[in-house]
């Protein structure tokens, strides 16, 4: 991942000299471990390389990653509480999804984990919890608003590579 990140790094500094300065310092192995705790789940290997790099953009800027920002582990593990909360009040129970193959038909899993956002609530997240047809680390995009659940890459370290 760290080759991945060099390559990367090295595109923003040429279209957004600046960008990278605005990065969080990297993630601490308790930090992962309290997420993974909460989660229920271990996070992908590639994500929580890429978190022990840079946790997140520090403020709002350009977006890291063309149309979203990159989510600290902390603003993950919030955005995560803030749709578990919506999810266990009943919010979604009228709302019907439009998912792609490999994605489950809901509004929101608990194994969705949000890694990136367009701050208007629509995210990229790890799907840790896939229907059958799917791979569980696959990157999906929802919308707060939309019913559409689409899949991305079928791994983080795919999607991340495609961005360089």
């Amino acid at each position: 991942m760290k080759d991945a990140w060099d390559r990367f790094e090295a595109v923003v500094t040429q279209m957004q000299p600046g960008l990278l300065e605005k990065l969080g310092h990297p993630v601490s192995e308790a930090e992962i471990k309290d997420a993974e705790s909460r989660l229920g789940f271990s996070l992908p290997h590639d994500y929580a390389n890429l978190l022990r790099i840079h946790n997140g953009q520090l403020q709002r800027a350009h977006f890291l990653f063309g149309r979203h920002e990159f989510l600290s582990l902390a603003r993950a593990m919030s955005e995560w509480s803030i749709w578990n909360d919506l999810l266990e009040e009943g919010d979604f129970d009228d709302r019907s999804p439009k998912s792609e193959v490999g994605i489950q038909p809901v509004w929101w899993s608990q194994g969705w984990l949000p890694f990136a956002g367009n701050g208007g609530g629509d995210f990229l997240c790890l799907d840790m919890a896939p229907s059958v047809e799917g791979q569980s680390g696959q990157v999906i995009e929802i919308f707060h608003d939309a019913p559409e659940r689409t899949l991305v890459a079928k791994n983080f370290r795919d999607w991340f590579i495609g961005l360089a």
